[in-house]
């Protein structure tokens, strides 16, 4: 009887769910064909630039009349389908005529008109800065604090404006935390196209502590190199070291859509540009320079001490293990440490089936005179307990439903900085769980080059190892070597695309 009841809740909840699909399907389609009918009948306003006074009027009665919309949203609904069909210089003459003749401009018409002049590919006119400015003074009257979204639109605008920097004030009073990323964009693209390099160079510090979207940042780099292009008394081969100085300061790995745009600038400078392999010692195919050493800037105590208060017990790993648990395992790594190699044994036992690989891997770490510890679940033991017989293994068993990953990355740290991991698991989830920026690239850096893993060629399984060099933007003996990626991602395992950058100084 309960299986029953409950299959007809679901049902009803089924039925319900597809009716308001149903129901939203219905009005957005209906909206859709009320857009396309007024749009019909705007149709006169569409077909011309410079609609007169009475066009104006007549289109205005029409829309209201045949299509029963009232005098309060009429013009902000004409206004957004001057927006969607590009016809800018028709809306403005449209919003002129509102001014004029005095109908009630409230402040949602004034933001879809300070929406159109944002969008505006040209430079706009004396009149178009006035009206901007005039209309965000009256916005900024309307709210004590400017919606996301609206401060978007008003920034844009303002961006426009001989006045632009005033959105620095507007940044410092609703905080740099609260900030849109698309407004850092917008302002530090603005400060290089005003030649403001500086404030330019403030504000992309800015948006590489809160945002790894290179198609955002693309627009800036754009922008930078049009300004020193444009600008022949500017010393262009000095601002292309000078960002890639910013790319090795931050370990920013570029789009491939910025890189290109990049060395063609370099080519037209007489610089020399190749894209190149990196062999696994770091050497570049083109050059023959060695790549430098990968350096963790803090001690591994330090990025041990984050890992345990914002990945293990800052973000509640005891859903998943109890506290118990836990210093079980604390205690028997401090009293075990140090280990060379901590292996995930349940990441190991799921994804490789190649037992003799794994015989040959810890073999050769047994020959090496390495200290392994697998951590593992219990139910896994029997997979792997022909391992016990091998020399200098230890085996740690996790009850069944424990997170394993924090307890992998723990038994590394706490080994030191000659300790490694072997896992295939790339530590998204916990890289974003550290809240600060530099401790988020020192455990980048760090798993780069504490990670063994392993890759399938040819059917067949091959080890690789953790990286010596360092996979971001450096120069060596006058060459730039600066990585890039076809996607939009953050490096979580070395690119194995670059490019290398040469300027002869004589």
């Amino acid at each position: 009887m309960e299986f029953i009841s409950t299959s007809i809740r679901f049902l009803l909840y089924r039925r319900n769910l597809l009716s308001k699909q149903i129901i939203n399907k219905i009005q957005r389609i209906s909206t859709e064909s009320e857009s396309l009918e007024i749009k019909k009948t705007l149709f006169p306003l569409l077909d011309t630039n410079y609609p007169s006074q009475d066009l104006c009027f007549n289109v205005r009665n029409d829309i209201i009349n045949k299509h029963s919309v009232s005098e309060h949203v009429v013009d902000m609904k004409i206004l957004e389908i001057f927006i969607q069909e590009n016809k800018f210089e028709s809306a403005q003459v449209y919003f002129r005529h509102l001014k004029s003749n005095n109908y009630p401009l409230n402040h949602f018409i004034l933001i879809k008109y300070l929406k159109l002049l944002s969008a505006k590919e040209t430079s706009i006119s004396k009149l178009e800065e006035e009206e901007i400015l005039h209309i965000y003074d009256i916005i900024k009257k309307k709210y004590e604090y400017i919606p996301p979204s609206i401060l978007l639109i008003c920034v844009s605008a303002l961006c426009l404006t001989s006045k632009w920097e005033i959105v620095y004030d507007i940044i410092k009073y609703n905080g740099d935390e609260n900030i849109d990323i698309k407004i850092l964009v917008y302002v530090a693209a603005t400060a290089f196209e005003r030649g403001k390099a500086n404030v330019g160079f403030e504000f992309i510090n800015k948006i590489q502590s809160d945002c790894q979207d290179m198609h955002k940042r693309k627009i800036i780099y754009d922008k930078y190199l049009n300004y020193y292009l444009k600008n022949e008394e500017n010393n262009l081969n000095y601002a292309l070291e000078k960002m890639f100085h910013f790319w090795k300061k931050h370990d920013i790995v570029p789009i491939k859509s910025i890189i290109d745009n990049f060395v063609d600038t370099c080519k037209e400078s007489k610089w020399e540009a190749h894209h190149v392999q990196i062999t696994h010692d770091g050497q570049c195919s083109h050059c023959n320079n060695y790549l430098s050493r990968m350096a963790v800037e803090n001690d591994v105590n330090k990025l041990l001490k984050f890992v345990l208060s914002e990945i293990m017990i800052g973000n509640d790993i005891f859903q998943t293990t109890t506290p118990n648990e836990f210093i079980k395992f604390k205690q028997f790594i401090d009293k075990g440490k140090p280990f060379d190699i901590v292996i995930d044994g349940l990441n190991m036992a799921y994804i490789i089936h190649d037992k003799l690989f794994m015989q040959n891997i810890l073999l050769q770490f047994v020959n090496e005179h390495k200290k392994i510890l697998i951590i593992t679940r219990k139910h896994k033991y029997n997979s792997i307990k022909w391992m016990v017989n091998l020399d200098n293994i230890f085996i740690y068993l996790l009850k069944d439903i424990t997170e394993d990953d924090p307890y992998i990355l723990y038994a590394t740290l706490a080994s030191g900085n000659n300790a490694k991991f072997m896992s295939l698991d790339l530590l998204r989830q916990h890289y974003n769980k550290l809240k600060d920026v530099n401790m988020q690239k020192e455990f980048m850096r760090w798993q780069l080059t504490h990670r063994y893993s392993w890759n399938c060629v040819n059917r067949m399984n091959i080890l690789v190892n953790p990286i010596s060099y360092n996979p971001y933007a450096q120069v060596k003996n006058g060459h730039w070597h600066i990585p890039y990626t076809e996607a939009n991602k953050l490096l979580y395992k070395p690119t194995d695309t670059w490019v290398c950058l040469y300027r002869s100084r004589n």
